[in-house]
């Protein structure tokens, strides 16, 4: 698991960083948990319920963690600032 240098995390994951980053270094399954990457094709992000990582063949073992967020709803609000972030960035968006 390799995490970037600018990890983001979701609301609802912010008040349980120690929680989660200890459970997933352990290799843990933690319930409710989201992992975003960076897409594939024409995708900006993806996240995945980090029960993946149990997964033996799960591709995305050794790319790089972008955000990790608490509960679906809070992983959608964080790929939805990372995507407006990208695109401000870029010109596209105002």
């Amino acid at each position: 698991m390799r995490l970037s240098k600018k990890m983001r995390f979701g609301a609802r994951a912010k008040e349980y960083i120690p929680y989660l980053m200890q459970n997933l270094r352990e290799g843990h399954i933690v319930p409710m948990c989201y992992i975003v990457y960076s897409g594939y094709g024409k995708n900006l992000y993806e996240f995945y319920p980090s029960s993946m990582l149990k997964i033996s063949n799960f591709p995305r073992k050794e790319d790089e963690i972008l955000g990790i967020a608490y509960g679906y709803k809070d992983a959608l609000k964080l790929v939805a600032c990372m995507v407006e972030e990208s695109l401000k960035g870029e010109g596209i968006c105002c």
